[in-house]
């Protein structure tokens, strides 16, 4: 393989890694098309399970929180012909409405991928996540007033949020 060619798959998987948290934290079921392959599995700890049923779960979970951000940083890929090995660390932030305030639930971890090369592009094809650590409390989330009022873009989900209108 060229060393042009690889530099071009791990572009190409990082792009499939930013999709998939893009499309958690605007709820974008139809973003998820374009990260899982066909017969993709998912394993957050209670065993491999379809990626598609999985996804419409998550969002479901996802979308009774007011908002989330999931973001992800170190990535070690390992290309091999048309397959590759990913561990990447995402950090989670959740904001979770309550009848005693807001909750923040803030979670650090690492997904473990297997990604092929398909036709449509690099997808994953397994995904494990471990989590390496949680923290959970009262929430001081300030948007849209205090300090922050200023702000008058608050970001939303898919199609409202300001992504989608460019």
């Amino acid at each position: 393989m060229s060393t042009l060619q690889a530099v071009i798959d791990r572009i190409e998987i990082a792009d499939v890694l930013i999709r998939y948290a893009r499309a958690v934290d605007r709820l974008d079921s139809n973003l998820f098309e374009t990260v899982w392959a066909e017969k993709a599995t998912v394993d957050y700890g209670e065993g491999a399970e379809d990626a598609r049923a999985w996804t419409r779960g998550m969002l479901d979970r996802i979308g009774s929180m007011d908002r989330t951000q999931h973001s992800l940083s170190n990535s070690l890929v390992d290309v091999n012909g048309n397959f590759a090995n990913a561990e990447t660390q995402c950090t989670a932030y959740h904001l979770i409405a309550g009848d005693e305030g807001a909750t923040a639930m803030i979670v650090g971890g690492r997904y473990l991928d297997q990604l092929e090369r398909t036709a449509a592009g690099w997808r994953i094809s397994q995904r494990r996540y471990v989590m390496d650590w949680n923290e959970t409390h009262p929430s001081n989330c300030e948007l849209g007033k205090g300090r922050f009022a200023r702000f008058s873009t608050i970001g939303g989900r898919a199609p409202h949020d300001l992504s989608y209108s460019q």
